[in-house]
């Protein structure tokens, strides 16, 4: 089995939050980034997945600048098989709908069984 798991990069709950000049996001440099909480649940739920069939992929995909790496190589340290990095640069797309055609664009090819994401967003 083929098993996607979207994974999301947040700012940490112990991060001051500083508005950018421009009021659209923080200032990066005084955030810390985090994977999301729940998605580790949806990793977790895919290794446990393969383990039971006894053989297939747990894929992570990440979609945002070069700092989202982090949290697909910690998914690739907990066990998953490889990671798909969606690269945004620039101004960073936070439309629900772009990001979701998006993803939809990136991994089509792959044809994978399940997708698993987390509840939410923290």
């Amino acid at each position: 089995m083929k098993i996607a798991v979207l994974v999301k990069q947040v700012i940490g709950s112990e991060s001051a939050l500083v508005i950018s000049e421009d009021n659209t996001w923080v200032k990066e440099e005084n955030a810390s980034f985090v994977m999301n909480p729940p998605d580790n649940y949806a990793i977790e739920e895919g290794l446990t997945i393969k383990e039971k069939i006894g053989e297939g992929e747990v894929v992570i995909v990440s979609q945002g600048p070069a700092r989202v790496q982090k949290v697909i190589r910690e998914g690739l340290a907990k066990g998953a098989d490889r990671g798909i990095h969606i690269e945004e640069s620039g101004q960073i797309e936070t439309d629900p709908l772009s990001i979701a055609k998006s993803i939809v664009a990136a991994i089509k090819d792959e044809n994978f069984d399940l997708i698993l994401s987390g509840l939410q967003s923290d």
